[in-house]
């Protein structure tokens, strides 16, 4: 069994699947590991549901950010956004089923060699952390609590881990985590804005992954969306948006050896 993980697909559905003839996928064989931003901004996010939701037993894909926003619109407690192409997702008849696959998506996965999270997790999380806090943050989103929680979602006040934090401050403060960090700055709080290349983070910022007090972890953690970075690949970490839906590549590496694959978006 080969596993490709694969960067932020944004309903890049023809890119998926040149990405796949590249690396002849066969799903009888291989896996696929998804970071998350499955759909959103790209052309055609409604089949890339359906495709995906057709090949479930070969896929492991996590919760990104424009999932979760598109969540929220399709629960009516978020505005559709300029850049939003969702439309037909959202209008189409079998659209309940392609949400409950979607919202069942978890926020963090791990085998025995590497975990996943769409964005980044806090620098001094183990693994038993990262695993029981998503697992809080899910299950409020798809409580009574859910709607309340995806309205605010993103709110940057919510840039800071610490212990004692309860309630939605809590599960907003793990979604801003494991969906939208990319940098923390030297007091110790995310910075939620920051969108550009590691050279534009300012002086007294570092990638979430090269804080001093980053815990070792003896698994490789793979993310997505920070596509300005670019591919990031060292003994700890994989970021691997490629920013496809941006006109550049979307990226699949092979675990096994690391080997890199990308098409360019057409």
């Amino acid at each position: 069994m080969t596993t490709y993980a694969v960067g932020d697909i944004h309903g890049c559905l023809d890119a998926l699947h040149r990405l796949l003839a590249k690396i002849d996928f066969k799903r009888s064989r291989d896996k696929l590991w998804l970071v998350g931003d499955l759909v959103n901004r790209g052309t055609d996010s409604l089949d890339t549901l359906r495709f995906l939701i057709d090949h479930d037993d070969c896929i492991t894909a996590v919760l990104g950010n424009h999932d979760l926003h598109v969540w929220g619109r399709a629960l009516g407690v978020r505005p559709k956004k300029r850049r939003d192409t969702v439309d037909a997702l959202l209008d189409a008849k079998d659209v309940n089923e392609l949400l409950t696959w979607l919202t069942h998506r978890p926020l963090f996965v791990e085998s025995e060699s590497h975990a996943m999270v769409h964005a980044g997790l806090w620098p001094t999380w183990s693994f038993d952390d990262a695993r029981g806090l998503a697992t809080i943050a899910q299950k409020a989103l798809v409580s009574s609590d859910g709607p309340a929680i995806l309205s605010d979602y993103g709110n940057p006040t919510f840039d800071r881990w610490h212990n004692e934090i309860t309630g939605t401050a809590r599960v907003q403060t793990i979604l801003n985590i494991m969906t939208g960090m990319r940098a923390i700055g030297v007091d110790g709080r995310m910075l939620i804005d920051a969108k550009g290349s590691r050279n534009a983070l300012p002086a007294d910022a570092r990638p979430w992954f090269d804080v001093p007090s980053c815990r070792t972890q003896d698994t490789v953690i793979i993310a997505g969306h920070w596509a300005a970075l670019g591919i990031y690949v060292d003994e700890r970490v994989m970021i691997i948006d490629s920013g496809c839906v941006w006109g550049h590549e979307l990226t699949a590496i092979r675990l096994e050896d690391r080997k890199r694959f990308s098409v360019s978006f057409t």
